[in-house]
């Protein structure tokens, strides 16, 4: 299955989902007939993990697992990467790489996702009166 490559946009210290529908195969072709409709993957005992990280191979900044940041709607084939504001209050450079992967209940690890996470840094701290 080949994996994607998508740009996350976010806002430091802003709360986001980002849904990724799951199918069987990634593979696209253009035919006459148009060839079917992929099939969604059944996600039945799979978990998912997600690192973010400055660049390739540096420090860990923010480690994802299913329920704890990933949640995975088995019905609808969808894993949900859950961003929240204390999540992202810890980003502090512009962008950052990341990676996401499913791991199957037969052991074999899926990438998913790959690319970068684009941050707007915030400008302002919040006002406490």
């Amino acid at each position: 299955m080949p994996v994607f490559q998508t740009n996350i946009d976010i806002v430091q210290g802003e709360s986001l989902r980002y849904p990724v529908l799951v199918y069987q195969t990634a593979d696209v072709t253009l035919s006459s007939p148009p060839a079917p409709a992929p099939t969604l993957m059944d996600l039945t005992g799979c978990t998912a993990h997600m690192q973010i990280r400055g660049t390739v191979g540096a420090t860990i900044l923010l480690n994802l697992t299913s329920g704890a940041g990933i949640d995975i709607d088995v019905p609808t084939s969808t894993v949900t990467i859950d961003f929240t504001g204390a999540m992202t209050a810890q980003l502090v450079a512009p962008t950052a790489k990341y990676d996401l992967w499913l791991l199957k209940p037969d052991g074999e690890d899926i990438p998913l996702l790959v690319g970068t996470l684009n941050v707007t840094l915030a400008i302002t701290s919040p006002v406490t009166y």
